[in-house]
């Protein structure tokens, strides 16, 4: 059985390397950066979650100011695993994309279901630039252009 979780970490962390070359070359699909997000979050990889997220939406959310204000806040939710069951881009015009997910979230042995649709934006300035999530949690969205 560890065996088999070293495996998988392995295989993700490798994914997941991959698609930071990709991301720095700016070609990383709006529905690839969900996925990542998701996969990260369930490797509870905080890093790679905060890379996918706005600057913008990082200086005006307190919980996503820095990295570690973020892994608080992500730590807090208390999820120990996320199964995805769905993602798929449903629009996407070049500059701003809607990408509707499925995911099921393992808190304390309970699977919670939870869907919805994020919205990313291209970012050519956002530290690497790609497609980043303007709104990943919260009440605050990152509507800079």
């Amino acid at each position: 059985m560890r065996f088999q979780k070293s495996i998988i970490v392995l295989l993700l962390l490798i994914i997941i390397g991959c698609a930071s070359n990709i991301e720095k070359n700016g070609s990383l699909t709006p529905a690839t950066v969900v996925e990542l997000y998701f996969k990260a979050w369930n490797l509870q990889d905080y890093e790679t979650m905060y890379r996918l997220i706005s600057d913008g939406f990082k200086t005006i959310e307190p919980s996503a100011k820095t990295i570690d204000d973020f892994t608080t806040y992500a730590k807090a939710q208390g999820i120990t695993t996320v199964k995805i069951d769905s993602i798929q881009e449903k629009s996407n015009d070049g500059i701003t994309a809607g990408v509707y997910y499925k995911v099921r979230f393992v808190t304390q042995n309970k699977e919670v279901p939870f869907e919805g649709t994020f919205t990313l934006k291209y970012r050519a300035n956002d530290g690497v630039p790609g497609w980043k999530l303007i709104h990943p949690y919260g009440t605050n969205v990152d509507l800079s252009p």
